[in-house]
């Protein structure tokens, strides 16, 4: 059964953010344009790469000798700007100096690639922890209600995040990009919104959001097929969360008797609350709950289902054994 979300009778309050000025107190390198919109890490450092070989003399010779030497791409061929935004981010991060000199190698290759390595993850890991613009983010799953912005987001650390951090709902109101966010699945839940006029704070979300996905430190999974919608037509209805670490600790037949009545458990709405409640990655719970229904086959019955009636993003939360698709518990 659907559960409809109604927020028309919500409050409505703005997110904390800095503004452009507030922004360049915040930046090490004090300047302007603070937002990255880099998607991509391995274009990030083959442009890193590319000011290691091409000795930086203007934006538009280093951008032309750079597609010259094949700097490669993901998806979107190289132009001028797309290349100042790397450099720009590369600024931001703190990866070179203002004068876009390299003082310190943070990826060894000297030569273009497609590669990642174990070193580079660390290194956009360490961005995303420490970068202001991206804790402003991590700072709303703490606590989107702040007196002082600038001391809550300089208090953010990655194990407040991994222990004290809550899901997030994002949606669209008015514009292309997410810029309503709730913190509750109930009606009249309070609404927190990015301003109409912050198209870059919405874009950036976006940002966030894929390289949290790419750093396996984020889950996140639209909501739809999972039994949760908003009320009035409202779109793009998802979850995300900063992952909890650790393993799943908890006795799945003492969860399920605290949260249902009957004995049929629909395995997908099962994770869902799983997930919602300790911010487990959804593949360990799969696991987690496959595990202690083979140990404990006195009391748990697996129910199998054939792919065709699993809905479309209710697949990732429905596990395999055997390979087949589990469905549901059948308490015995």
């Amino acid at each position: 059964m659907i559960k409809y979300i109604d927020l028309s009778k919500s409050k409505e309050h703005k997110l904390p953010f800095f503004d452009e000025e507030q922004a360049k107190q915040n930046s090490s390198v004090g300047k302007g344009w603070s937002y990255s919109f880099v998607y991509h890490f391995t274009e990030l450092k083959n442009v890193f790469i590319a000011l290691k070989n091409i000795t930086y003399q203007s934006k538009d010779d280093f951008s032309r000798k750079a597609i010259e030497t094949g700097l490669p791409f993901v998806k979107t061929p190289w132009e001028s700007r797309r290349i100042l935004e790397q450099l720009n981010a590369l600024k931001n991060f703190g990866l070179i100096t203002k004068d876009y000199l390299i003082e310190y190698n943070f990826f060894q290759e000297n030569n273009y690639t497609n590669e990642l390595t174990e070193s580079d993850l660390n290194v956009f890991k360490k961005i995303y922890l420490e970068y202001f613009r991206f804790k402003e983010i991590h700072s709303w799953l703490l606590n989107p209600v702040q007196e002082d912005h600038s001391s809550f987001v300089n208090e953010v650390t990655e194990e407040n995040l991994q222990k004290n951090s809550k899901p997030i709902f994002p949606f669209m109101i008015e514009e292309r990009f997410n810029d309503a966010f709730i913190f509750s699945l109930e009606n009249s839940t309070d609404v927190f919104r990015i301003p109409k006029k912050e198209s870059d704070l919405m874009r950036f979300w976006d940002v966030y959001v894929k390289w949290g996905q790419e750093l396996r430190l984020l889950e996140k999974f639209n909501l739809k097929n999972l039994d949760y919608e908003l009320a009035n037509n409202l779109k793009s209805f998802a979850c995300v969360y900063y992952i909890n670490p650790e393993k799943p600790n908890l006795n799945l037949l003492s969860f399920i008797k605290s949260e249902y009545q009957g004995n049929n458990i629909h395995i997908p709405k099962l994770i869902l609350k799983i997930a919602l409640r300790y911010r487990y990655r959804i593949n360990d719970i799969k696991q987690m709950i496959i595990e202690q229904a083979l140990a404990d086959s006195d009391t748990f019955s697996l129910q199998r289902t054939s792919e065709i009636f699993i809905r479309d993003t209710e697949i990732n939360f429905v596990p395999q054994y055997r390979n087949s698709y589990i469905s549901h518990l059948q308490l015995q």
